[in-house]
C-alpha cells in the first residue's frame, strides 16, 4: 500500500541505510502525498556498518563454493545473469553454488531453474546468525550481478568473512571496496574470467585484494563501514531530530 508507506514517511521521521532509499523513499512521499504533508517529511540516511564479533577462520573447500549473494531473485539483482556467468564457469570446471533465498523467492520458478543443476544448492535462510558467519567462513566467492544497491551489507560481510568478491564496476560497488580493487567486471564475459581466476587459485586472490587494501581486506573494511560509526550516526541523527531526548 503505497499511499500508507507515503504518509507514514511524511509524518514520522525516517532513518535509512543508505543515500539511495533514502530517495527512494522522499520520491514515494512526493508521489504519493498531498504537497503540504510531502514537504513536512523528515528523512536522513547513515552507513549503518557491520560487525565482526561473529567471524570465523575462514577454510576453503575442496571443491570451490560460489555463493549468490542476496535473499532476493528480483529484476535488480539479476539472477539469471548471474546463473548464465556461473554455468559457463561450471563447463570448464569443478565448484558448486550456494544461494539462501527468502521464503517468497524460495518457493519461486526462477528459484527451481537455479537449483536443477547438479553442482547448485538453494536452500532457505539461516536460522542463526553463527550458521550464517560459518557457511561464509566456508565459501571460495561471491558472484555479484547487482544493478544497484543502497548499501551492500552482504558483500561487505562476505569480504570481511575471507570470500573473494566478483563485483561489476559500478557506483555501488566502488563504495564498498578499495579504488583499485582487482575483481570488478566489465561484462558478462570478463566476469566469468574473473570468477574462473578467483575460483582457480582464491589463496593468490585474496594477496591481490588485500594489495589493493594496502593491508587485510578485512582492516580495509573495518576502517570505512564498522558498527560503532554506524550505531554514533544513528545516535546523532535522532538528537537532531529529537532534541528534548538529548536533554533529558
Amino acid at each position: 500500500n503505497f499511499a500508507a508507506m507515503g504518509m507514514s514517511y511524511a509524518l514520522f521521521p525516517t532513518l535509512c541505510a543508505g543515500e539511495r532509499t533514502a530517495g527512494e523513499v522522499v520520491e514515494l512521499a512526493r508521489r504519493w502525498m498531498i504537497p503540504p504533508l510531502a514537504h513536512q517529511c523528515r528523512v536522513a540516511w547513515v552507513q549503518p556498518g557491520i560487525r565482526d564479533d561473529l567471524l570465523r577462520e575462514h577454510v576453503d573447500p575442496e571443491v570451490p563454493t560460489v555463493l549468490y549473494p542476496s535473499i532476493h531473485l528480483n529484476d535488480n539483482k539479476q539472477p539469471k545473469v548471474f546463473l548464465d556467468i556461473v554455468s559457463e564457469v561450471a563447463e570448464h570446471m569443478p565448484l558448486q553454488m550456494e544461494a539462501r533465498l527468502g521464503q517468497r523467492d524460495l518457493a519461486s520458478v526462477l528459484a527451481m531453474k537455479m537449483s536443477s543443476p547438479t553442482w547448485a544448492q538453494v536452500g532457505p535462510l539461516f536460522g542463526e546468525r553463527e550458521e550464517y558467519w560459518e557457511a561464509l567462513a566456508r565459501t571460495t566467492a561471491f558472484l555479484a550481478t547487482a544493478k544497484d544497491e543502497a548499501y551492500g551489507f552482504e558483500y561487505m560481510e562476505a569480504l570481511l568473512a575471507g570470500v573473494v568478491g566478483v563485483l561489476p564496476r559500478a557506483k555501488w560497488s566502488s563504495d564498498i571496496v578499495p579504488e583499485t580493487y582487482p575483481y570488478l567486471y566489465d561484462n558478462s564475459r570478463h566476469a566469468v574470467a574473473l570468477l574462473e581466476e578467483v575460483l582457480t587459485d582464491p589463496k593468490a586472490a585474496r594477496a591481490k585484494i588485500d594489495e589493493s587494501a594496502g593491508g587485510p581486506i578485512s582492516e580495509w573494511i573495518l576502517g570505512h563501514h564498522r558498527r560503532s560509526g554506524g550505531n554514533e550516526a544513528i545516535a546523532n541523527q535522532i538528537s537532531d531530530w529529537f532534541p528534548e531526548i538529548s536533554a533529558d
